[in-house]
């Protein structure tokens, strides 16, 4: 999961260099260490654990202040994979 004031960089590296489909919740507000920000997206993507250095290099090469939060999946269901996205280029 990653918050950004840059998040629409953000999506478009995890596209077009990782190839990985997401998913984007619109946030009201949140607030953190520069008060209270509206109106952002939130991007959830789900990667394997090879990708993960990968991610995180796109990521602080956008904005090195993102939040990220990584999550430890055992099981996903449906989707789509990420062959799919790289047929469709």
């Amino acid at each position: 999961m990653i918050v950004s004031k840059k998040y629409n960089q953000i999506k478009e590296g995890i596209t077009t260099k990782l190839g990985s489909g997401m998913t984007v919740f619109i946030e009201v507000h949140g607030y953190g260490n520069q008060g209270k920000t509206q109106n952002f997206e939130v991007i959830h993507t789900i990667i394997n654990r090879i990708e993960i250095g990968k991610i995180n290099k796109i990521i602080d090469q956008i904005d090195s202040d993102a939040f990220v939060i990584e999550y430890d999946v055992n099981h996903i269901k449906g989707g789509i994979l990420r062959r799919y996205l790289s047929k469709n280029k």
